[in-house]
């Protein structure tokens, strides 16, 4: 799993690229029971000779994890700084600004669910 995707389940600790281990014992889990994190550059290869054959493309084709759509919507907007913001309206709308630095606000939710 990729660090931005990481990033929204609200146990990644986005300091130091690890899972957050108060978040884990809250949830009674352990890091092993998760994805291994790797970069959103990360490369998975080599792919498998049968799943290289099943979709008829070369096996030593690179892979490349990717990264959150929204992460790549504010990319390929080229929306880069916070100056500028990408909203994107599907099954659920989102604005996002792009920051350099994290910004934490434990005042703020990333999801709101209605119950009934």
């Amino acid at each position: 799993m990729d660090h931005s995707i990481a990033s929204a389940t609200g146990l990644f600790d986005i300091r130091q690229f690890i899972w957050q281990q108060d978040a884990l014992a809250y949830c009674q889990i352990e890091a092993t029971q998760l994805s291994q994190l790797v970069p959103t550059d990360f490369i998975c290869s080599p792919m498998r000779v049968e799943v290289a054959r099943t979709l008829s493309i070369p096996n030593d084709l690179p892979v490349v994890i990717g990264a959150s759509d929204g992460c790549l919507a504010n990319l390929g907007e080229q929306v880069l700084d916070s100056s500028k913001m990408v909203i994107s309206i599907g099954t659920s709308a989102a604005l996002r600004i792009t920051h350099h630095q994290p910004i934490e606000d434990p005042t703020l939710m990333a999801f709101q669910l209605s119950i009934g």
